[in-house]
């Protein structure tokens, strides 16, 4: 079986009675299994946390002005990047979200993934 294939496994009662059953086998990261309901959750993996910080990078150098701005939050991205991993990424994280606020809709994309980065420390 492939990773994340699902396979069922069911038998034509012979009784109305008979239940009809189910065999589920799921596997690689994420499988879940929702019976009579709506998956509403999100799942992030951090395959690559340096294109994580470049891409961002990349993203503040050509859409945020002015330079002194711009600059600000490049450095405080750099200390963020620097804490990944220890125990002051959580207080480089706060300072560089508080820094990038009035960005938002630049840096949004990149905050599941260094939320995920939080756990890491």
């Amino acid at each position: 079986m492939h990773e994340g294939q699902l396979s069922t496994v069911s038998s034509a009662p012979s009784d109305p009675q008979d239940e009809t059953t189910y065999t589920f086998n799921l596997s690689g990261t994420h499988s879940r299994v929702n019976i009579q309901s709506h998956d509403q959750s999100t799942n992030v993996t951090i395959e690559n946390t340096e294109s994580v910080f470049a891409d961002m990078r990349r993203v503040i150098e050509t859409g945020i002005e002015p330079e002194t701005v711009r600059n600000q939050i490049l450095s405080v991205l750099v200390e963020l990047e620097e804490a990944k991993g220890t125990n002051s990424f959580a207080k480089k994280y706060q300072a560089f979200i508080a820094l990038a606020a009035n960005h938002m809709s630049l840096i949004a994309p990149f905050i599941p993934a260094l939320t995920q980065m939080l756990g890491a420390g």
